[in-house]
C-alpha cells in the first residue's frame, strides 16, 4: 500500500515509530501496579484448616499484603496479625495486585469474618463507617422499592425509603443498610 508511511507515537519515554504491527505491540508499555495505594482485599471465602487455623482467601485489588502486617477486616472491625501469605501452597514474601492469596491469621475465629468483608492495613488508611451514602439512580425512586448497593463482593439491600409528600426528599432515618442475607 503506497499510502501507508508507517506509524509514529510520542509517549513519556520518548518517540517511537515503525511499520509493522509487531513493532507497535513491542512499544506498548506495561501498566504500573498501584502499590502506593492502601491495601484493599475483598474476601472470597474463609477456610478453617486444622494445622494453620483460620485462612481468609481473596484477591489483592490495591496495595501490598505481607506477613507480619496488622490488618483490619471491615465492616466487622476486627484487627489481627498475618502469620503467612500463600498462593498455590507456596509461601510468599508479599502479595501484589491481582494475586489470589490465602493468608493465615492468628487469634481469630472463622465465624467473625465472611465472604464480602474487606481486608485493609490498619496503619495505612483503614476503612471507616459511612454515615451518608448518595447513589445515582437513572430511574426515579419511589416508596416501596428496595435498592441494592453493589460494592466489591457484597450486595446489601437498603430499607425502602420514605419520601415526604411536599419535597420528595429522603428521610435520613431510612437510609441505613440491612444485610441481604445472614452471615454463614
Amino acid at each position: 500500500m503506497p499510502w501507508f508511511k508507517g506509524w509514529k507515537v510520542t509517549c513519556q519515554n520518548g518517540n517511537a515509530s515503525g511499520t509493522t504491527l509487531l513493532e507497535a505491540l513491542d512499544c506498548i508499555l506495561p501498566p504500573t501496579h498501584p502499590t502506593d495505594k492502601p491495601l484493599h482485599l475483598p474476601l472470597q471465602d474463609v477456610y478453617k484448616i486444622g494445622s494453620m487455623g483460620t485462612v481468609p482467601v481473596g484477591q489483592v485489588e490495591t496495595g501490598i499484603l505481607k506477613p507480619g502486617m496488622v490488618v483490619n477486616f471491615a465492616p466487622v472491625n476486627i484487627t489481627t496479625e498475618i502469620n503467612s501469605v500463600e498462593m498455590h501452597h507456596e509461601a510468599l514474601s508479599e502479595a501484589l495486585l491481582g494475586d489470589k492469596v490465602g493468608f493465615d491469621v492468628e487469634n481469630m475465629s472463622g465465624k467473625n469474618v465472611c465472604h464480602g468483608n474487606v481486608t485493609s492495613d490498619s496503619k495505612n488508611d483503614p476503612p471507616i463507617e459511612a454515615t451518608v451514602f448518595i447513589g445515582l439512580n437513572p430511574r426515579a425512586p419511589c416508596t416501596g422499592t428496595c435498592e441494592c448497593v453493589h460494592q466489591g463482593h457484597n450486595a446489601p439491600c437498603c430499607r425502602p425509603p420514605v419520601y415526604t409528600a411536599k419535597r420528595r426528599q429522603l428521610d435520613p432515618e431510612y437510609l441505613q443498610l440491612t444485610p441481604a442475607r445472614p452471615a454463614p
